[in-house]
């Protein structure tokens, strides 16, 4: 394979993993909000950065 062709196939791979992300985010969304819809907006995300990191503290600093 030539380096062009490398390099396209490398953008689409990673082209597809980001849809591929905004997909299972909107499903997550989805699924979490249907069972629990007193959630409000920013509240699933914060469960799955909770479930993805494991275990916080209310005195860990934020990541950014």
């Amino acid at each position: 394979m030539d380096e062009t062709t490398l390099k396209k196939t490398f953008f689409l791979m990673m082209k597809r993993n980001v849809l591929e992300s905004i997909t299972l985010e909107q499903r997550f969304q989805k699924n979490v909000m249907s069972k629990f819809s007193e959630l409000s907006k920013n509240q699933p995300k914060v469960i799955k950065i909770t479930g993805m990191i494991g275990k916080m503290k209310a005195s860990m600093k934020p990541l950014v």
